[in-house]
């Protein structure tokens, strides 16, 4: 409720007076509860309600209105609520969350007017700039704050890709969700991810280093950067693509702003790939509300060994299409789109492999090996192994540590 109230107040002071008082309609409008107990005990009262909540509540003002006096938005505050009975919590509840942000208006314009110069604008639930990708889902955002051209990127004919996943990828995760990142920025597909660490900030990464346009649907306001080390994305971003929120310009980040946001995620997609998610991810929830609107949910199938497989492997049992291979959703795209693009320029001639390198790659996939677990799990012999570690190293598919050898991200594509 208080980021709503929220918002209402930031487009009464920034961008519209009708738009803060249709939000504020639709805010007390969502609990029917509460209105009939004002019509049935306080029908003195509901005049003054409207009056609130009217778009020239406050004395008066106009849409295109510069400047509104807040002590006659407290004065209009203070008489609706004076008569009220002390034990109505729910009213009372509501009242003084208004209240309270009206009485830290001043403060809230001084910050409020440089945002919208920064570009920060809004629509909201009847607007007609309103998303038509959200009315599917529920509950309805009722406001949505945007920096970038928002419009073009959800107004365009290019298929929408939303890619998902864990925040601690492993290296195959690191490699696919490049690959699915690179399929979309070679059709120009519009990305759309929730900058996290970890699969989201690739997958924002490959489309700023693609020129791909990109939309990031953040969980707190858009003048705010979390995670704090995803600061050159989120500037990037700012620069030149989309950010978007449902919550207003100031607010921090709270944990279950997560996972609401999702949905918001899944609504601009037109599909939604999971590239590596663990039993507890966030986007198993995105998957969640991508099926529940109807939208294609495609997963990367990994290692039953692998925790960081493990959610989006139970997506398969779940109905969820398997993505065994970049092509495939290369397929899906001009499946939907009728373009025929050869994958020729996107694709890399990968090196050569001996059979024994095969079987070290694959090996390497599983965990990390010694020289002596190598020649132990491969049958060979160390005079014969070392030659091909070498090859590896060289190649760029492989690196030591501590005595033992693991696989980079170029090694994933070569083994499928």
């Amino acid at each position: 409720m208080q980021h709503l109230l929220a918002s209402a107040l930031w487009l009464y002071d920034c961008q519209s007076i009708k738009g803060a008082s249709r939000l504020l309609r639709l805010i007390l409008g969502q609990n029917h509860y509460l209105l009939k107990i004002i019509n049935e005990r306080y029908p003195a009262f509901s005049d003054l309600l409207a009056s609130l909540i009217s778009s020239n509540y406050a004395g008066g003002c106009t849409e295109d209105a510069d400047n509104v006096n807040c002590e006659e938005k407290n004065e209009n505050l203070n008489l609706f609520s004076a008569g009220l009975s002390d034990n109505f919590s729910p009213l009372n509840e509501l009242l003084q969350q208004l209240e309270k942000l009206a009485s830290k208006f001043p403060d809230y314009e001084e910050k409020a007017r440089p945002l919208s110069a920064a570009g920060i604008q809004a629509t909201f639930l009847g607007s007609t700039t309103y998303p038509k990708c959200f009315l599917g889902i529920e509950p309805l955002p009722l406001t949505l704050f945007y920096h970038g051209n928002l419009f073009a990127l959800i107004n365009s004919k290019n298929f929408k890709i939303g890619i998902v996943g864990t925040r601690h990828p492993t290296g195959y995760g690191i490699s696919v969700t490049k690959d699915v990142a690179n399929i979309a920025a070679h059709y120009n597909c519009p990305i759309i991810s929730g900058m996290a660490m970890g699969v989201d900030s690739l997958a924002h990464t490959q489309a700023l280093l693609h020129h791909t346009p990109t939309l990031a649907v953040l969980a707190n306001g858009i003048d705010i950067c979390y995670p704090r080390q995803n600061r050159p994305i989120y500037e990037a971003i700012w620069r030149s693509q989309v950010l978007v929120s449902e919550y207003p310009p100031g607010t921090v980040p709270l944990r279950y702003y997560f996972p609401v946001r999702n949905r918001l995620l899944a609504a601009f997609s037109d599909i939604l790939v999971v590239t590596e998610a663990g039993a507890k991810s966030g986007s198993l929830i995105t998957a969640g509300y991508a099926a529940e609107i109807g939208k294609s949910v495609w997963t990367v199938p990994g290692t039953i060994y692998s925790k960081q497989s493990s959610g989006s492997n139970r997506l398969l049992n779940d109905g969820a299409i398997p993505l065994i291979a970049p092509e495939n959703l290369a397929d899906e795209i001009e499946r939907q789109t009728g373009t025929d693009l050869p994958l020729s320029a996107y694709k890399e001639k990968p090196p050569e492999l001996s059979p024994l390198s095969e079987k070290i790659l694959r090996e390497l996939t599983v965990a990390e090996r010694s020289v002596d677990e190598l020649c132990l799990l491969l049958h060979c012999k160390l005079t014969e192994l070392l030659p091909e570690l070498s090859n590896c190293e060289l190649k760029g598919l492989i690196f030591s540590r501590l005595g033992r050898y693991a696989v980079k991200d170029s090694a994933y594509r070569l083994i499928n």
